[in-house]
């Protein structure tokens, strides 16, 4: 039974940087890209892209580190299951904040709590004991990517 690799992938992103979840499809080319979009303003949605370009060709990209494995029996939930996740409400009116600062939900924390909703449904599983997980950053001294 095959199996893809999942990463939390990070991009650059003002005033903190965005987060999403990577499960690599097609051996390092495409896969699918789980992530919310919108501002704190007027609040965020889920956006789901199936064949999306794999991250490292993205300029933004920052790097991603391999949170689990996706079953190719469940490659399909994933969608469903982030749509459980609600994605971040509109937090601030006119400049002021609806919520107190230390309570804002941003893509990070949908992220994370998506994440945990994956691997609690099962469709996330987690690496093994032996297993080192796949850690790829933007090299800072090339326009490239390494893999550590």
């Amino acid at each position: 039974m095959g199996r893809y690799p999942a990463f939390l992938a990070e991009f650059l992103g003002s005033p903190r940087n965005h987060y999403a979840i990577y499960v690599d499809v097609n051996q390092g080319l495409s896969g699918y890209l789980l992530h919310v979009v919108g501002t704190l303003q007027k609040g965020m949605e889920l956006k789901v892209s199936e064949d999306f370009r794999n991250p490292t060709f993205s300029l933004t990209f920052l790097g991603m580190r391999q949170v689990g494995w996706v079953p190719h029996s469940k490659l399909g939930h994933c969608k469903n299951v982030c749509e459980t996740v609600p994605p971040p409400a509109k937090q601030w009116d006119r400049g002021r904040p609806l919520l107190p600062l230390d309570q804002l939900r941003r893509c990070q924390e949908w992220t994370a709590e998506a994440v945990d909703v994956l691997r609690e449904s099962g469709v996330l599983q987690q690496l093994r004991p032996t297993e080192d997980p796949i850690v790829i950053i933007r090299d800072k001294t090339e326009n490239g990517t390494s893999h550590g």
